[in-house]
């Protein structure tokens, strides 16, 4: 999705259905769903996607970086992740998704 924002947001509505893809021939609709859907909207107002948290708790939405979150599992955790995604998702289109991500 970050490396192409318009591409993945059009892939999802088409799945979405007509309803949706009629709209999006609007390319202010577009823009504005692109706009409003970028990291930098996003972590305005946090409390949008999760419940207050503590103050001594990191923000929900962190850094927008892809692969960030390899800063914060251990080798076990890591495994446990890339052993999960691969048994769920083995035979299905997903399998390869994040290949470039989760096998390092």
């Amino acid at each position: 999705m970050k490396d192409n924002i318009e591409i993945s947001l059009l892939k999802i509505i088409t799945f979405l259905g007509k309803k949706y893809t009629e709209k999006l021939n609007n390319k202010q609709i577009l823009n504005k769903i692109i706009e409003q859907s970028s990291f930098e909207n996003m972590s305005k107002n946090q409390q949008r996607w999760s419940s207050k948290r503590p103050n001594n708790m990191p923000p929900f939405v962190r850094k927008g970086k892809v692969g960030d979150w390899k800063n914060y599992f251990s080798r076990e955790q890591v495994k446990r992740l890339k052993d999960k995604f691969v048994s769920r998702t083995m035979g299905t289109d997903l399998e390869k998704l994040w290949i470039n991500i989760v096998s390092n």
